[in-house]
């Protein structure tokens, strides 16, 4: 059994944890306004950490209190924590998903086959804990695995979905700009630190390990998120700074920018430009019923398909809405033969 000085090392770490995951979610816009499926997906992975760590924490006073007659609420707690590290898996995976591909639609399609192991690990969670085929804790609340081919099974679910997340993470970060690279190194290292600590000192870290993981995440995003627009699926016009920053760095070219305005309903001219743009280039919402579209030279025809495609859809919408039309007014601004890509940003 674990000595008490570990298990109140423990109680510290799972005390720390719990403030600052609260305090974290706190002061967190993104918590309070969960504008995107990857907001809410993340928010769901916090409250999951929360409650892993307070049943983490009664575990621990039960270990500390040499009471004995537990064991079954000890394989309870045991039972409980391992199914949510298992959402909390799950979670991550959709998380990446959906940082990668921005699409929940995307993640509804191509995610429902990773619900079936973990139904099937449930199931076998809630029969364990009537027949501890599992793992069980015995009369001196030593942690004991029943088989191991089997718990090495159930336990290979988790660093299997771990691993398909790094390899799309690797996948992502091959071709992605800076601002679209996910920094996967940071959030393995508490982790890492976590395992340490148990061959070495026998202390459980996993809860400062989660609330660091999480914290580390919402680090790596804030990149991504303060280019964000209000509206979904846009970048608000700070984000041509980003652009002006890699065509003076020669990573990228503009050759046009198309603007779309509207004096109608904004939401409805930004659901048509959503729908219709090609996945890979990226709307900007300028101003109250402004957007635009930013093209490297060379795309003529892009440029002529976006326009007519946004423009068609347009007046279908203002053709089944009378009263409330889009009215769209678009503009095609040009870079001149011997101007800068960067100056015509700055003018444009």
């Amino acid at each position: 059994m674990l000595e008490i000085t570990e298990l109140e090392i423990g109680l510290y770490l799972d005390f720390i944890s719990i403030v600052t995951m609260l305090g974290f979610m706190i002061i967190s816009d993104r918590f309070r306004m969960r504008r995107t499926a990857g907001d809410r997906i993340f928010f769901i992975m916090c409250i999951n950490v929360i409650i892993y760590i307070c049943v983490n924490t009664s575990q621990s006073i039960v270990l500390a209190s040499n009471q004995r007659g537990f064991e079954t609420l000890l394989l309870i707690q045991e039972t409980v924590m391992e199914i949510l590290i298992l959402f909390i898996t799950f979670e991550w995976l959709l998380f990446v998903g959906f940082w990668i591909y921005e699409s929940a639609d995307h993640l509804r399609r191509k995610y429902w086959p990773f619900l079936v192991p973990m139904a099937f690990l449930i199931i076998l969670y809630v029969v364990n804990l009537f027949t501890g085929i599992l793992f069980r804790f015995e009369y001196d609340y030593e942690y004991y695995i029943s088989a191991k081919i089997p718990y090495l099974l159930v336990a290979l679910v988790q660093p299997v979905y771990f691993l398909i997340s790094g390899f799309l993470i690797w996948k992502n970060n091959r071709s992605a700009d800076r601002m679209k690279t996910f920094h996967f190194a940071p959030v393995l290292i508490p982790f890492i630190m976590n395992f340490v600590l148990l061959l070495t000192l026998d202390v459980d870290a996993a809860s400062i390990a989660l609330t660091c993981g999480l914290i580390f995440i919402f680090i790596s995003m804030t990149e991504h998120w303060q280019y964000e627009s209000g509206i979904q699926g846009f970048y608000h016009r700070a984000f041509l700074n980003y652009i002006r920053e890699k065509v003076r760095g020669g990573k990228e070219n503009v050759g046009s920018v198309i603007v779309f305005k509207t004096s109608g309903d904004e939401l409805a001219l930004a659901g048509i430009i959503r729908d219709e743009l090609p996945r890979d280039v990226r709307p900007i919402h300028l101003d109250r019923g402004a957007f635009a579209v930013c093209l490297g030279e060379g795309m003529d025809d892009l440029k002529d398909m976006i326009v007519m495609a946004i423009s068609d859809a347009a007046n279908e919408y203002d053709s089944s809405h009378p009263g409330v039309e889009i009215g769209l007014v678009t503009e095609i601004r040009e870079k001149k033969e011997n101007e800068s890509a960067e100056y015509f940003l700055n003018i444009a």
